[in-house]
């Protein structure tokens, strides 16, 4: 079977499109524009980036608490060139369950798979864990010091007394 070059340029076309908003917030956010460096398209060649199996990866990453953003180093993604550093939106989901290997989802719909945090770089969650866990020993701690501490008699046996019950 044949197929002409017009026939085969509109698939191929409506494939690269549907590829690369793939994780993209809106459907206009996805459209890809002449303009943009890694998506050009000649007379007879159009660029079809590889088809991504999950989310884009962010690695090296740091959570920002002022902004609620997370930035990183990018691959997987379907506009953006492996290892190039983002800052995503500010993030949807409750900053104190963020953490490696997790799929996060910003505000704007975008979603991205947390790899490895940044050198030094505090994880949300595991910072959340070690708070209520030092909170827990607190409150230990305190309860412990409210309860009286009893003394009752002593029962010794004195030596000279367990010399002599001993005969």
């Amino acid at each position: 079977m044949r197929v002409s070059e017009a026939v085969l340029t509109a698939v191929l076309s409506a494939v690269c499109i549907h590829s690369a908003s793939a994780f993209a917030p809106t459907p206009a956010a996805g459209i890809i524009t002449s303009s943009s460096p890694r998506h050009r398209q000649t007379d007879k060649n159009i660029y079809c980036p590889p088809l991504q199996a999950g989310p884009p990866i962010i690695s090296s990453w740091r959570y920002e608490s002022s902004k609620g953003v997370i930035s990183g180093v990018v691959s997987n993604h379907p506009t953006i060139s492996d290892g190039e550093r983002i800052t995503t939106s500010p993030i949807k989901s409750d900053p104190s369950n963020i953490n490696e290997n997790l799929v996060v989802q910003t505000k704007s719909g975008s979603k991205y798979k947390l790899s490895n945090a940044a050198w030094g770089a505090p994880i949300p969650a595991v910072a959340e864990a070690k708070k209520k866990e030092m909170e827990a020993a607190a409150a230990a701690k305190k309860k412990a010091q409210k309860q009286p501490v009893s003394k009752a008699p002593s029962r010794q046996i004195q030596p000279a007394a367990a010399a002599a019950a001993a005969v």
